[in-house]
């Protein structure tokens, strides 16, 4: 027990995380899907030595594969984060209790095969708590905008978690746009989620010194030459071998057309919504 009054956050979030650990990890169907295929489909027993093998070069890959936090785990994990601050020295506290604890949990496949309890290793908790990103500060901008938004406490644990996992620096521009959309569209847009997650990446690689209306524009017309250029691949695959093509010195990007397109209609909605315009163009 941390007795320090000082401390007190620290102790709240070991507490948050050992309370998920207990409730124990629910292998999402891409982790399934990967064990499946580098082990063979293993049943319990297997699975139980797979992990105790220290010379196996999978099992650290394997646990941290485990051990990584999904958005779930962060978003219960996010009301203790909105109302503490934490930097780097608290997240070393928390790694510390935390794997002073030797805490056991059970995991479980999505197809509910079977259950196994392991004791969580200490590389594995440094790693996934460095992952929870609980030292990066959300713009207080932002932050007030969320407050006057009156959002559904769910919606604002999801939008801070976004935030927090983001690789966006605070530049005013990027703030400015990021509260904008959560005024305008996280009340009223049925496609505020996907829409912001395509700002957020948007702004990762933008210049914050250009127009973001026209980055955006820059953006759709990009996925849009993406589209065609697919259409055309796919008339020359038709008539000539894919190796023939590349032999040719013909490169074909892969790109999933049903989910480019709804990226663009995603920057139509975002552009119509926060600056009442958008380039409409035939593609």
């Amino acid at each position: 027990m941390i007795n320090n009054t000082k401390n007190n956050k620290i102790q709240i979030l070991v507490d948050a995380i050992t309370h998920l650990m207990d409730c124990g990890i629910t292998l999402d169907t891409a982790a399934v899907h990967y064990i499946d295929s580098t082990f063979s489909h293993p049943g319990v027993e297997d699975f139980r030595q797979i992990l105790a093998d220290a010379d196996n070069c999978e099992t650290d890959t394997l646990y941290e594969l485990i051990f990584f936090p999904d958005l779930r785990m962060q978003e219960q994990l996010e009301p203790v984060l909105a109302a503490h601050v934490f930097d780097g020295k608290d997240v070393e506290n928390v790694i510390g209790f935390i794997q002073q604890k030797k805490i056991q949990t059970r995991i479980r496949f999505s197809d509910n095969r079977w259950e196994l309890s392991v004791q969580i290793p200490e590389a594995a908790i440094r790693h996934m708590i460095q992952r929870l990103n609980v030292e990066n500060l959300i713009d207080a901008r932002i932050i007030k905008a969320l407050h006057e938004s009156a959002l559904e406490a769910s919606d604002a644990s999801w939008i801070r978690v976004r935030l927090r996992n983001c690789r966006v620096q605070f530049f005013d521009s990027f703030v400015h746009i990021l509260c904008r959309c959560i005024e305008i569209m996280a009340p009223a847009s049925d496609y505020f989620r996907p829409a912001f997650a395509l700002l957020l990446d948007f702004l990762e690689t933008a210049d914050p010194s250009k127009d973001i209306y026209a980055g955006l524009m820059q953006k759709k017309q990009i996925l849009m030459h993406m589209i065609v250029q697919a259409d055309k691949n796919e008339q020359l695959l038709g008539k000539i071998s894919a190796e023939a093509l590349m032999l040719s010195g013909l490169r074909i990007p892969a790109i999933h057309v049903g989910e480019t397109r709804k990226k663009i209609a995603l920057i139509d909605h975002l552009c119509l919504s926060l600056y009442g315009n958008t380039e409409f163009r035939q593609y």
